[in-house]
């Protein structure tokens, strides 16, 4: 399976990626841009995986309450790997930065509300997509209290989508943060104003479509020219 770098984009395969110790989440293509993510923002919303405040190291016993909560993360993280790039992808299209000043980058994010699909073939088919939208970053702030995060108020290449998973009465369960940088903002910026605006009302239906009904090799695939 073909990843990318959380720093620098550049796809890597799943057995070359290097992984958060820490988070579990977050890869790599390489010790530096490890090295450079964490200087620059993931030391400021890294947090330990689940499965590092287990009770004296011990993993729990199976179906025990703390074993659920575990699989959770574990299920919520292995699907947003899958599906990382392609939410990039629709990030940077939907924030239509042709048309928004170069800090739209910063006060705004997707973000997408998804609930548990059971018994799934694939693990990209794992989560549903109920609700997808572009809001204000400091509007989830206030809604979320966990989600911390610093916002360097000179990187104009820094974007981020913010995932919420609840349960089905809609209860909020999980609340995840994905940031990075992309060397495609000015691309973006320079589109015709007609042809971003376009591309941006589609976004979201799009999104929901594709994650609801597509395999997510065939959604990459159909990306990649975008990028």
């Amino acid at each position: 399976m073909t990843l990318v770098c959380y720093y620098c984009n550049v796809e890597i395969l799943s057995k070359e990626a290097k992984r958060c110790s820490r988070c579990r989440i977050v890869i790599y293509c390489s010790k530096q841009c490890q090295v450079n993510s964490w200087k620059a923002s993931h030391k400021y919303n890294c947090i330990p995986d689940a499965t590092m405040a287990a009770l004296n190291g011990k993993k729990p016993e199976k179906f025990s309450k703390e074993w659920v909560e575990l699989e959770v993360d574990r299920l919520l993280s292995k699907w947003i790997t899958e599906w990382r790039s392609c939410f990039m992808d629709w990030t940077m299209m939907g924030l239509d930065l042709a048309n928004h000043p170069p800090d739209r980058v910063m006060t705004h994010c997707l973000h997408l509300v998804v609930e548990p699909r059971h018994l799934q073939n694939h693990t990209y088919q794992n989560y549903g997509v109920v609700l997808a939208d572009f809001v204000p970053f400091s509007q989830l702030q206030e809604t979320y209290q966990s989600l911390v995060t610093h916002i360097d108020p000179t990187d104009f290449t820094r974007l981020r989508f913010v995932i919420t998973l609840q349960n089905e009465t809609g209860d909020a369960l999980r609340v995840r943060l994905i940031q990075w940088n992309s060397t495609n903002v000015e691309w973006w910026r320079a589109l015709p104003k007609n042809s971003s605006k376009e591309l941006a009302e589609g976004t979201c239906q799009a999104l929901v479509y594709s994650v609801e009904h597509m395999p997510v090799d065939e959604v990459r695939q159909k990306m990649k020219p975008s990028k």
